[in-house]
């Protein structure tokens, strides 16, 4: 038993000040913002906080401000960071109410009215690696089956991480 001796009782203790904000997290938004061209500044604290705290432990890095400098020399870091904080979290119809929403309202009213040789056009921004635009995809064909139109669907999907693009195209 003696490994275990400094243990803490309360395991939660390890992650104590995990989501507590950094000093310098507005330096490292804004120089992700001017040498990555993303603007992170919309995003929860908290995540941001997390997710630099992970990439600062695989650094190696105690302290916010090294990180910072590293950030500033290192592109594979920079590189590695937006990686990160670009969640790519993706699953098929992964918010139920707002693609129900599109399957019995917006689709409908998109299709309504609208000629055999008309084109229905869809983006998917964000599409990670394309769990949401093939739901977008089903949904519009279906719809497009229910109100009888006979033209193309198309749906065009983009995102800033070109690995996970790439994986969604195969």
């Amino acid at each position: 038993m003696e490994p275990f001796a400094d243990v803490p009782e309360d395991v939660s203790q390890w992650n104590e000040g995990a989501d507590e904000p950094l000093a310098e997290l507005p330096a490292i938004v804004d120089l992700l913002r001017r040498r990555c061209a993303i603007d992170f500044s919309g995003y929860k604290t908290s995540t941001v906080t997390r997710r630099i705290r992970h990439r600062m432990a695989q650094c190696e890095l105690d302290g916010a401000r090294a990180y910072l400098q590293r950030l500033d020399t290192d592109e594979t870091e920079r590189n590695a960071l937006c990686r990160d904080l670009m969640i790519n979290v993706t699953e098929f119809f992964r918010d139920p109410e707002v693609f129900a929403q599109l399957a019995d309202e917006v689709l409908p009213d998109l299709l309504r009215g609208r000629d055999a040789s008309d084109e229905l056009r869809i983006w998917s921004a964000g599409c990670a690696s394309g769990e949401e635009a093939y739901s977008l995809a089903m949904l519009a064909l279906d719809a497009a089956g229910r109100m009888g139109f006979h033209g193309n669907v198309k749906v065009f999907a983009t995102d800033l991480a070109g690995d996970v693009l790439a994986e969604a195209s195969r």
